[in-house]
């Protein structure tokens, strides 16, 4: 009888155990998930960035062969309508900027830091804050 009870005693893990694992568990996750959110935040801004490259590539195409042309007023939503050019630009290749005016993009284009300056609205772009001149 005295093999059942050390047979019986070795069986699963003690509540202190568990409890070390869970405060591991904790703890691992209260460092890793700002960190993760950060880097989804900042691939989130890289898109638009990338977005921003795409919609002023088909404006400077546009403007270089139209008659007309698209001023920095225009939003990215109405340029794509003006193109209204498949092989130059479509709809899907600026779904995350918009609302975001063609002069905005630009202005977007030639700062290197804009990851730091623009502000989203989950993943679509929100606004742009111009840095301080030096």
């Amino acid at each position: 009888m005295n093999n059942l009870t050390k047979k019986r005693k070795k069986k699963g893990f003690t509540l202190v155990e568990l409890m070390a694992v869970v405060a591991i568990i904790a703890i691992l996750a209260v460092v890793l998930v700002p960190t993760v959110s950060g880097y989804i935040n900042r691939s989130k801004k890289v898109a638009i960035i990338s977005q921003v490259r795409i919609a002023l590539g088909a404006v400077e195409t546009y403007n270089a062969t139209a008659s007309t042309t698209i001023d920095d007023g225009t939003t990215v939503t109405d340029a794509v309508t003006t193109i209204d050019d498949e092989d130059i630009i479509v709809s899907e290749d600026v779904d995350r900027i918009g609302s975001m005016t063609i002069g905005q993009a630009r202005k977007i284009n030639k700062d290197s830091d804009a990851i730091k300056n623009i502000t989203l609205d989950g993943t679509n772009f929100s606004t742009y804050t111009e840095p301080a001149s030096e």
